[in-house]
């Protein structure tokens, strides 16, 4: 639980100091631990301050968004989950020209996404950033990852407003297989979700590389929720056979949470730890029993009412 007192930093705003201090003629460092001014978060150890993170009302509210465009780099938004447990679902939009993204917590990266198009991951490494976009307005992306990447990229860091430049040296470095693009159409919002099942640590960090110029994307994160359960049968059952499960679909942008979708996740917990497995299914949400596809990624694929 929080505690409030009196504190002093040596800088306007909590985001540009290097310590906090407990008298005020600044000589003597406050405790080791996380200080916030209901904006931004940082956890001061050995007497430094660490990186600043977002408080989670600052950062985006739930179901709102943010939009950055024009310049080639590297942006990163990074907010504090809290206490709670559930599920993270982010909706990314590269519009037409190309964006990677990728999302890190607990050690962890997470880069797979659906969408409209469907599934789309990178197939060189889960720990790269996947780059979704319209292949017409590709500049050379995986021809440029397989000959090294890119370098010198300026660094942008979300404040909670906006991004602010924090550094000229960013990379991106990674193969051609990192590149999934969509045939000649914008893919629209894409869902990649993360799963938080522990406490702490709380901190996530969404990371976004446009490597062409003239970059633009959207960029909406829904706080922790449980998900939804969905009556469901064994893999091969018929419509009229026992649900003896109970299944959870990640709802892509305008979905509704218990009502699966095509191209949406379908998972085993209300966390989405585990992507049910490929196999075809009946379900029973609200609407009426159906019968989906799941493919290997954990996507639906089909969905047709049952008779």
């Amino acid at each position: 639980m929080a505690t409030f007192g009196n504190y002093y930093i040596d800088a306007p705003t909590l985001s540009g100091a290097t310590a906090v201090f407990t008298d005020v003629e600044m000589t003597i460092a406050a405790p080791d631990g996380y200080y916030s001014d209901g904006t931004t978060v940082r956890q001061q150890v050995g007497g430094l301050l660490g990186i600043p993170v977002a408080c989670p009302s600052c950062v985006l509210p739930c179901g709102s968004g943010v939009n950055t465009s024009g310049n080639q780099g590297l942006y990163e938004l990074s907010f504090s989950a809290g206490a709670d447990l559930g599920c993270t679902i982010i909706y990314f939009e590269p519009f037409g020209i190309p964006d990677g993204i990728r999302a890190l917590w607990n050690g962890n990266t997470y880069n797979e996404l659906t969408g409209g198009d469907g599934y789309k991951a990178s197939t060189a490494s889960p720990d790269h950033y996947t780059f979704i976009g319209n292949s017409n307005d590709d500049c050379g992306i995986a021809a440029q990852l397989n000959a090294g990447g890119y370098s010198g990229l300026d660094q942008y860091r979300f404040n909670g407003t906006s991004f602010d430049l924090i550094g000229t040296s960013g990379t991106i470095t990674g193969a051609g297989g990192d590149v999934q693009l969509s045939a000649g159409f914008d893919p629209g919002y894409m869902t990649l979700y993360i799963p938080k099942n522990t406490v702490l640590p709380d901190v996530v960090t969404v990371e976004m590389a446009g490597p062409c110029s003239g970059t633009a994307f959207n960029i909406e994160v829904n706080y922790l929720l449980l998900l939804t359960g969905v009556p469901t049968t064994n893999a091969g059952g018929g419509c009229g056979d026992p649900l003896p499960n109970t299944y959870y679909n990640v709802p892509n942008r305008g979905g509704t949470a218990g009502e699966p979708a095509v191209n949406e996740f379908y998972v085993e917990d209300q966390f989405g730890n585990s992507r049910v497995p490929a196999g075809s299914y009946v379900i029973d949400p609200p609407s009426g029993l159906k019968q989906i596809v799941v493919d290997a990624n954990g996507v639906i694929t089909s969905l047709t009412p049952c008779p």
